[in-house]
């Protein structure tokens, strides 16, 4: 699963790039089409690279030790949870990084002001 997501990974890093450089828009204003996938790209790489060190984590600790079995049965059960609960949100974060850039670019500046409450 580890080596899936490190494949993909690779490849949502291609498509940002292509995109970045290929769009005439996007050319012209290079940082918009980083920037718009910047969060979803920084978090999804976030629970991969947790993902692979909870990978090591549970090898080790399957080879674990006769000192502190709860020890390892815990590292265990939290790797578990990694690739249960945490890691398949990377789903969500891969449809941020694909989803176009105008989506992001549409909404004016002005909206995020706050100076109509007055």
């Amino acid at each position: 699963m580890v080596l899936y997501h490190s494949m993909e990974w690779q490849y949502l890093t291609y498509r940002v790039a292509m995109r970045a450089a290929s769009d005439k828009e996007a050319r012209e204003m290079w940082g918009d089409a980083i920037s718009s996938s910047s969060v979803d790209y920084l978090m999804y790489s976030g629970y991969v690279t947790l993902a692979a060190h909870w990978l090591e984590m549970e090898a080790a600790a399957s080879r674990g030790g006769p000192e502190e079995p709860d020890f390892y049965k815990a590292k265990r059960q939290t790797s578990e949870f990694v690739f249960e609960r945490l890691l398949p949100r990377t789903r969500a974060h891969k449809a941020g990084i694909l989803a176009s850039v105008q989506s992001a670019l549409d909404v004016s500046p002005d909206a995020f002001s706050f100076d109509h409450a007055r």
